[in-house]
């Protein structure tokens, strides 16, 4: 969480590795934002403090050799940018991305949590990330396919309690 008592810029890090080819990856994770400005301002000059009016939170992936404030060619993807406009506290938002054309192939990346406030106090808070990957020829269940094979298994079950119950009589 960020708590910063004056202008600033800060940066979350994360490094992680895919190996290789996946047929699914997920990134999800746990946000707030209280913005005390009262307002949102994305400034072209990205993450600095030091140039205009910047008030702003920013999700990304990078890639491995992206700096922790690149917000030019290190950037391969850009999931949040912006944030609320009220001063909270604000609730934890859940959020969910498919990142499987980003980095489905394979490699290494960094994922980025920032926030850029020169207005007045911003805070962000993350929890609960995760990345979760599946790999390539993995079976991905439908939920039809999950509705078959209940419906299969219930069908089972009940002719097996009806043998039971023609046994009963039969004796």
């Amino acid at each position: 969480m960020t708590d910063m008592g004056g202008p600033g810029t800060y940066s979350l890090l994360q490094t992680f590795v895919v190996s290789g080819a996946q047929s699914q990856v997920i990134l999800s994770f746990a946000l707030f934002t209280n913005n005390y400005a009262g307002s949102t301002i994305v400034n072209p000059v990205g993450l600095d403090h030091t140039m205009g009016p910047n008030q702003h939170i920013r999700v990304d992936i990078l890639s491995a050799t992206a700096t922790p404030f690149d917000t030019g060619a290190g950037v391969l993807a850009n999931f949040i940018l912006g944030g609320n406009t009220t001063s909270g506290p604000n609730p934890y938002v859940n959020f969910s991305f498919d990142i499987t054309s980003l980095v489905g192939a394979g490699g290494t990346f960094r994922l980025r949590f920032a926030e850029v406030d020169n207005q007045f106090f911003l805070n962000m808070g993350v929890d609960n990330v995760s990345i979760n990957a599946t790999p390539a020829g993995a079976a991905i269940p439908e939920p039809a396919t999950l509705l078959l094979l209940g419906t299969g298994l219930t069908g089972v079950a009940v002719a097996r309690k009806r043998r039971k119950a023609r046994k009963g009589e039969e004796m």
